[in-house]
């Protein structure tokens, strides 16, 4: 007797990481991952736009690419234009490179953490650093007639703590930026390379994180962030000091919180 059954197929694995981000159970994935609040569709189609504006991360290993996306889906952060984190190609091998924003809003998951400032000192500024003096640093910004976009000679963070006066501040020249940045395996190439300033913030930040109560988001990203930094894992004690209020906006200090910023 003849059996008129149709065969069952076996479904085709996916061919591109395209098909495969796109498909029900990789995003099935990514919502499990991601944070109350948060959508796998709206990741994917941040992820497809980042794969669009580099092209080369296609050249990267569909293994590479989700594990990248799969972090970034955990830490609850957008490999999108804002800079909190990036998905860059190193070879056949996608790296998640956190940015500094990404850190930060890391951070202010800490239920210990007030305020979170990230300063550039441009040349012309009047910068002078007195580690024993109240405050530390002095820092007025001086912006010439036609000259915005002035050197960077340094950068600083200032981090308040709930219930305490006294704030936490750490400084480096950018001659030690850049230093790290030679280190850096990403160093040249990616946000690197397209925004400096900004992964010299995220530099800064980091050195001061090591002496900061950090939220457990914060410490999964310094494990997931492929700018492996390892000559931070030391960090200097940052000067502590009690007198910089936050009076008034300094227009060269960023105070990056919440998801609209």
């Amino acid at each position: 007797m003849t059996n008129s059954q149709t065969p069952t197929v076996a479904p085709q694995p996916p061919k591109t990481f395209r098909e495969m981000v796109t498909s029900d159970g990789y995003k099935q994935q990514l919502a499990a991952a991601l944070p109350k609040g948060l959508t796998a569709d709206r990741m994917v189609r941040v992820v497809l736009t980042a794969m669009n504006k580099n092209p080369k991360l296609l050249e990267c290993s569909k293994e590479t690419l989700w594990e990248s996306v799969l972090n970034c889906a955990a830490l609850g952060l957008f490999p999108d234009a804002l800079g909190r984190a990036y998905l860059v190609p190193y070879g056949k091998t996608c790296q998640l490179i956190i940015g500094y924003k990404g850190l930060i809003d890391l951070a202010y998951r800490s239920d210990r953490i007030s305020s979170i400032n990230c300063v550039v000192v441009r040349e012309g500024d009047l910068f002078e650093q007195e580690p024993m003096a109240l405050p530390p640093i002095r820092h007025k910004v001086n912006t010439p007639t036609g000259d915005p976009f002035r050197k960077a000679t340094h950068f600083y963070s200032v981090v308040y703590l709930k219930d305490c006066a006294i704030p936490s501040v750490s400084v480096m020249s950018l001659r030690e930026v850049q230093e790290i940045q030679a280190r850096s395996k990403s160093g040249g190439s990616g946000p690197w390379v397209t925004d400096f300033e900004e992964m010299a913030k995220k530099t800064v930040f980091r050195r001061h994180s090591k002496v900061l109560p950090m939220s457990s988001e914060l410490a999964a990203a310094m494990d997931s962030d492929g700018d492996q930094m390892t000559d931070l894992s030391v960090a200097p004690r940052p000067t502590m000091q009690d007198d910089i209020a936050p009076k008034t906006t300094d227009t060269t200090a960023e105070t990056v919180k919440g998801d609209g910023q």
